[in-house]
């Protein structure tokens, strides 16, 4: 998938301001259907604009980066409600989709991010939101850009199986940008997620 790499940091801020929790406790989360507000309203801006850098807090902010993000704001988005819409968005839109789910603490230490079927001594602790950006019917598994750095799962890339999308998803969206938007050659999709759990921080998922 040819998508571009956008900030997370930069969706995370703006989300915190909008939401009235920023700068706050850093772990609090922001609700995805802010993070697409975000990208509808304000845009966003390149990866490279404002990495995430997780010493800093709150974070220094790049001048200019709203005039940047207005030339790359979403058209649309809208709800994605099944595993079979997921992949037709995919393979035939060419977009990713932002996913929401339930966790445990097996995805913190996921074997090659690939995240293991959950069992009842698994506690819940908190919703993660992840990039789905692809599918593999052979493995039954979708894949998805994670938020916790290159040095998680697959170089920062995980896999869910296809039963875990409804068993542990709480919402899903897609969502079109711009056509002047920005691309980059390595096929990757921007981090539109990160967590709100015990651990890990930022997010874009709420604890349900």
């Amino acid at each position: 998938m040819n998508a571009p790499m956008f900030s997370a940091t930069y969706l995370f801020v703006r989300g915190r301001q909008l939401e009235g929790t920023y700068p706050g406790d850093r772990t609090t989360g922001i609700w995805p259907i802010t993070a697409l507000r975000i990208g509808r309203g304000w845009g966003i801006v390149p990866d490279e604009a404002w990495k995430r850098d997780d010493s800093d807090w709150p974070p220094q902010e790049p001048p200019g980066l709203d005039g940047l993000a207005s030339s790359n704001r979403y058209i649309r988005y809208q709800r994605v409600r099944s595993l079979g819409e997921c992949k037709v968005v995919l393979a035939r839109l060419k977009v990713p989709v932002l996913g929401s789910f339930v966790i445990s603490e097996a995805w913190f230490n996921a074997p090659d991010g690939r995240i293991p079927w959950a069992s009842e001594s698994d506690e819940a602790i908190g919703a993660h939101s992840v990039l789905l950006v692809g599918y593999d019917d052979n493995t039954e598994e979708l894949k998805f850009q994670n938020s916790w750095g290159s040095s998680w799962g697959d170089r920062g890339f995980g896999y869910l199986p296809y039963k875990l999308f409804n068993s542990t998803g709480t919402e899903a969206w897609m969502e079109d940008l711009l056509e002047s938007r920005p691309r980059t050659g390595s096929g990757t999709a921007a981090v539109m997620g990160c967590t709100r759990t015990r651990r890990r921080s930022p997010s874009l998922s709420r604890i349900r």
